[in-house]
C-alpha cells in the first residue's frame, strides 16, 4: 500500500497495544494529519453524540456516546455487566 496507508496500518496496530494516554493521544494526533493531509474521506455531517438509555441494574456503559456507523463497537460492550440484587 501506499506509504501513509501503511503507516496508518502500523499506528492501529501500536494503539492495539498501547496502554499509555498520551502516547495514544499522540498516535491519534498522527492519525488525524494523515487523514488531513490526503483527504481519504470526505464528510458530510459533523460528529454527533446519542443518548445512551439503559435499566438501572446494566451497569459500566458510557453516559454519552460518539455516534459512528464506523466504528459499531464504541461502546465496548464486552465492559457492560447486569448489577444482582
Amino acid at each position: 500500500p501506499p506509504a501513509d496507508i501503511a503507516r496508518l496500518q502500523e499506528i492501529w496496530d501500536e494503539l492495539k497495544s498501547t496502554i499509555d494516554e498520551k502516547k495514544k493521544d499522540q498516535l491519534a494526533d498522527e492519525v488525524n494529519q494523515l487523514h488531513m493531509k490526503n483527504i481519504w474521506v470526505i464528510g458530510t455531517v459533523g460528529g454527533y453524540f446519542i443518548p445512551v438509555i439503559v435499566k438501572n441494574n446494566f451497569r459500566n456503559v458510557p453516559e454519552r456516546v460518539f455516534a459512528d456507523p464506523a466504528i459499531p463497537d464504541c461502546l465496548d460492550p464486552e465492559q457492560f455487566f447486569i448489577r444482582q440484587k
